[in-house]
């Protein structure tokens, strides 16, 4: 594939879908982040930037594990929005469609939400509170913005890429790609990745244009990565999925503009 063609592809991909179903994994070797963030923090005044790192040799050994995120997302066009997060036996969810939302954190038992609970619930708890001004108020584009993979134009701003060879990856046809970070570009974070990667490597669905593999490498390893396990283009998602029935014993915060 040509480089404009790849171009092309990367800018309209949010564009080629009329809705999606994305399973996806995240994964983080914490001891190489380190690495990236003392690389980063190297080129600043000493003390200008904060560090935080541990001296002791018990955190040195929790750093150098793995971390496992896995993710799903429902994107029915143009307003309604489905993401989950499983880490550690929990659940972070978030719903976004047609004016209501609500964002659910299963290890806190709590939901908040702009939508008043009508279903009658064993122990739940309801808390309204006035929506502040300056409170964001979730929105689908923000969470586009979180899971690059389904709208990777952010690449065309901060990497220099060479596509490479043709392969199959999540049962899709899909284009290999090498990525530097451009020079000029000091950005601390970018989406999923701390941006003093050496190199970066990312497959690209060569009809659709998402990413269905990305990795950011240092010292010639891997140390991030996100890969895509499955993903359904154009299929009719169920209202239900893009509302939230509200678990027994939660604490629900009801958010009302006025």
């Amino acid at each position: 594939m040509k480089l404009s063609n790849l171009i092309e592809m990367l800018y309209t991909a949010r564009n080629r879908y009329s809705s999606i179903q994305v399973t996806w994994q995240y994964m983080v070797k914490m001891d190489l982040m380190n690495g990236v963030h003392q690389k980063w923090a190297s080129r600043y005044q000493s003390g200008s930037v904060a560090m935080l790192t541990s001296k002791n040799l018990k955190d040195k050994e929790e750093r150098s594990r793995e971390w496992n995120i896995r993710n799903k997302v429902w994107w029915q066009k143009p307003s309604c929005w489905r993401s989950e997060q499983y880490r550690d036996n929990s659940v972070n969810t978030e719903i976004l469609c047609e004016g209501c939302w609500w964002i659910y954190f299963s290890s806190l038992k709590k939901l908040i939400t702009n939508v008043e609970p009508q279903e009658k619930v064993p122990g739940l708890r309801i808390r309204r509170k006035k929506q502040l001004e300056r409170e964001v108020i979730p929105n689908i584009e923000d969470a586009i913005r979180d899971v690059p993979i389904v709208d990777p134009s952010f690449l065309l701003a901060i990497h220099d890429m060479q596509p490479e060879d043709e392969v199959i990856h999540a049962g899709r046809e899909a284009i290999r790609v090498r990525s530097y970070p451009r020079k000029g570009r000091n950005y601390l974070w970018e989406p999923f990745f701390w941006s003093e990667a050496d190199e970066y490597e990312f497959i690209m669905d060569r009809d659709r244009g998402i990413l269905l593999r990305y990795s950011a490498k240092y010292d010639g390893q891997e140390y991030a990565i996100a890969e895509v396990e499955e993903v359904i283009f154009d299929e009719l998602i169920s209202e239900k999925v893009f509302s939230f029935t509200p678990p027994p014993n939660i604490l629900v915060e009801v958010k009302k503009i006025h």
